[in-house]
């Protein structure tokens, strides 16, 4: 690129939260040169073609808003994906250098959303984001799924549900459920059927947390409104925030941006 900033994205005030989606359909080759070694590394390990393409255009979304906000080149922000727990770079991505940003990513089918919030928004206060979407399946709802995804109390309500309500209400559950260990970072480590949400007609809350009483006080949920057939939720560690979504068809596929 040869401008310092990306245009088109607005700037994000203290108490903002900018979510942006994104289509496999506006995939650019040129995505591709806004990956870091280690990014590209990852990219070669993905044996089918949207799943590399999905990785890149996060990639290079991410990269591109982030770069807007701290007025630098998108290939010169910094990501780290290092795993705080074994050190190999499959963890929460973050900016290396802080930054006083925090962001997250998720892709499913031909849907990419990226969360964008300031961690530091003031008064001694931090918050983290965790972003989930995903493609509504009825087979992916089966029993043995939903005994991996539902907590006890969840699974007695899905099952008191028509046959056809229970996919999309399975997926509600999921990405609230997903968001939230996003934004706690914890992610994998802990099991989905720790945490109980609200009834996917409700509004959206962490109702338990297993062995954790009190954090559901320190968490906010929201429903994000997908595309059809998808589901979606952003959740905040810490102070909350108010979405503001935006449409990034224009911005990824842009050929002005292209990196020099």
């Amino acid at each position: 690129m040869s401008g310092p900033t990306v245009p088109d994205v607005p700037s994000l005030g203290s108490d903002d939260c900018q979510v942006w989606w994104a289509s496999l359909a506006h995939s650019a080759h040129w995505h591709t040169q806004l990956l870091d070694e280690a990014e590209w590394r990852r990219h070669r390990r993905y044996l089918r073609a949207a799943d590399r393409k999905r990785f890149t255009v996060g990639v290079a979304l991410t990269r591109l808003v982030v770069a807007a906000q701290l007025g630098i080149r998108p290939a010169s922000v910094p990501i780290d994906r290092a795993c705080r727990r074994c050190g190999y770079p499959h963890g929460r991505p973050r900016l290396a250098t802080g930054g006083g940003l925090d962001f997250s990513i998720s892709h499913s089918g031909d849907v990419i959303a990226l969360a964008v919030t300031r961690s530091q928004p003031g008064d001694g206060a931090v918050r983290a984001v965790g972003v989930d979407v995903e493609m509504i399946s009825a087979a992916a709802a089966d029993e043995a799924l939903v005994g991996i995804v539902l907590s006890a109390a969840e699974r007695t309500a899905f099952r008191d549900l028509d046959a056809a309500e229970q996919p999309a209400a399975f997926f509600r559950y999921w990405v609230r459920k997903e968001a939230v260990l996003k934004a706690t970072g914890d992610g994998l480590a802990v099991p989905m059927t720790h945490l109980t949400v609200s009834a996917p007609d409700e509004p959206p809350r962490l109702a338990r947390w297993h062995r954790r009483p009190g954090f559901p006080a320190s968490l906010s949920v929201h429903d994000l409104e997908a595309r059809p057939g998808y589901a979606a939720a952003i959740a905040f560690v810490g102070r909350d925030a108010a979405v503001a979504v935006h449409d990034a068809t224009g911005l990824i596929s842009a050929a002005h941006l292209m990196p020099a």
